[in-house]
């Protein structure tokens, strides 16, 4: 048993130290806009989605974030394997520019509208009828490496 936990480990760590090679960025089409990425990541870990509500964050760290002054868009994204709750590995990595003017598009429409936690879930389970492929099709889809 211990045998073939680590060797699915090592198949885990391999698939994440070759990363991602596509993602995709979408805006949402519900009620609410919601930013969604999706990363094609090798097997076993396969296509992961992750979705972003700027309400969720406190107004300093987004504003700072927004902000892309004199050192330009700021546009890595730390990723980490995790096994249960102990940290395995962290790589950073750079997002196209582009798709991160996509998500800050998002982010500046989200901070613009009234709603409530509420709200946003009723517009994730509406999203969440597709599966995470189709949502990588729907968005704008960018190379990596």
């Amino acid at each position: 048993m211990e045998d073939e936990r680590i060797r699915s480990f090592t198949a885990e760590l391999k698939a994440f130290i070759k990363g991602f090679r596509t993602y995709s960025h979408l805006e949402s089409p519900t009620q609410i806009p919601i930013a969604v990425w999706v990363f094609k990541f090798p097997d076993p870990h396969g296509t992961l989605d992750s979705v972003f509500n700027a309400k969720a964050v406190p107004k300093d760290l987004i504003e700072k974030y927004l902000d892309i002054g004199e050192r330009g868009i700021r546009n890595g994204l730390t990723v980490i394997l995790l096994d249960r709750q102990i940290v395995k590995a962290i790589k950073l990595v750079a997002l196209n520019p582009e798709a991160v003017k996509m998500l800050h598009g998002t982010i500046r429409k989200q901070l613009g509208m009234d709603y409530r936690k509420v709200d946003y879930e009723a517009c994730l389970g509406d999203l969440f009828t597709r599966t995470t492929m189709e949502l990588y099709e729907m968005g704008r889809q960018f190379q990596y490496g």
